[in-house]
């Protein structure tokens, strides 16, 4: 269980600096991490804004967060509390348990992003 969780502790680490040293990036240069999708399609994908939605949380700026990516500003909560329920389960077992209540979230979710990312390129 220890090298479980200092496996855990080592990654959710290197995830946070990779994640300060982009926003640093980010924000002094004014370039994210562009589109493929949006670049050769010209359409916006569920996932385009999130860089920018998390700049503006790390400023305290929530309704521009919002306006940027609103699936994900609204899923965020969610997101963390599974990655705490994984991680948990991970460091106590060595696994981590899926069942079938949580499979069909897990599909639900998925529709929904990519229902998000249809509607969101329809001009109303």
């Amino acid at each position: 269980m220890s090298n479980r969780l200092l496996r855990v502790i080592r990654i959710y680490i290197l995830l946070a600096l990779i994640a300060v040293a982009y926003y640093i990036f980010y924000t002094w240069s004014g370039y994210g991490i562009p589109c493929l999708f949006r670049t050769i399609t010209g359409f916006s994908c569920p996932g385009c804004g999130i860089s920018r939605m998390f700049a503006a949380l790390l400023k305290g700026n929530i309704k521009e967060a919002f306006e940027y990516n609103q699936f994900v500003f609204v899923m965020l909560p969610a997101a963390i509390l599974y990655a705490i329920r994984y991680t948990y389960y991970y460091v106590r077992d060595g696994r981590c348990r899926d069942g079938r209540i949580m499979t069909c979230i897990d599909w639900v979710v998925a529709a929904a992003f990519i229902i998000f990312g249809v509607m969101r390129n329809i001009v109303l």
